[in-house]
């Protein structure tokens, strides 16, 4: 009885713990969406934001044999139990214009700040007792500054423009024909194998590193567009053909 109160004394202050973090991260998230009037009735033009403010804190007191650790002590001792370890803010915004609902344009851009890492790295405390006046000031060089890398793609503050694309559909028949230019996303569903195999994995690289630190996140803002031609051919209802030409390539964006 004593073992299996404990097991449940355990589980639930894991969920507790986990539950904190998640109502934080996950906790409202503002949107507006406007269609702008053109005073044109064949114009449809959208604005649409969505803001998201992410928090989490350290639960879990630093594992020392981490912080003597060369390679992981300026992760490890960089947050104290209860620290704010996310301080995150993330805003999508998106312009659909959209012509007798058959051709149009369409561009969304992405910007983010992560406020609890500051401009600079650090030697552990433990690292410079065992090492002394030999102990390296930090990984990251003589300065301790993140490089350009981290503070693009993960401290910002920084953004990015994601969709840039036009597009357009015609009849031919009793067929369609529609097709996009520009910078956008193709994915063709459950087309992989493993994670790295597969048509899919290289039609669209993703942000990994936006998918680990950003809770919530939608798809749109994970994939990350590419310059390409694509097109769907509607030959009856029940079947298609679709053909893309990729004019770059991008690599997935690692989370490590």
């Amino acid at each position: 009885m004593a073992n299996k109160n404990n097991r449940k004394s355990w589980k639930n202050n894991t969920l507790l713990r986990c539950g904190v973090v998640g109502i934080t991260a996950l906790g409202a998230t503002p949107s507006w969406a406007f269609k702008i009037d053109t005073g044109n009735p064949d114009v449809n033009l959208n604005w649409d934001t969505t803001a998201r403010y992410s928090a989490g804190w350290r639960m879990e007191p630093v594992n020392k044999e981490f912080a003597n650790h060369y390679g992981y002590d300026e992760t490890e001792t960089r947050f104290e139990k209860h620290d704010l370890v996310t301080n995150r803010w993330d805003v999508l915004t998106e312009l659909d214009y959209i012509y007798k609902y058959a051709y149009g344009f369409r561009v969304s851009a992405a910007l983010w700040s992560e406020n609890a890492y500051g401009d600079r790295s650090h030697t552990g405390d433990e690292i410079n007792q065992t090492f002394g006046p030999a102990a390296p000031i930090s990984n990251y060089g003589s300065s301790a500054e993140y490089s350009s890398y981290t503070e693009r793609y993960i401290t910002g503050s920084s953004g990015e423009i994601l969709d840039a694309f036009v597009f357009g559909s015609t009849h031919l028949g009793d067929t369609t024909l529609s097709a996009k230019l520009g910078q956008h996303t193709n994915f063709w569903g459950e087309s992989i194998f493993t994670a790295s195999d597969g048509i899919a994995y290289g039609q669209a690289p993703l942000d990994a590193i936006k998918g680990v630190s950003n809770p919530g996140s939608s798809a749109k803002e994970l994939f990350l567009p590419t310059n390409q031609l694509s097109a769907t051919f509607e030959m009856t209802p029940e079947l298609s053909m679709q053909g893309y030409y990729s004019f770059d390539w991008e690599p997935v964006r690692p989370a490590s």
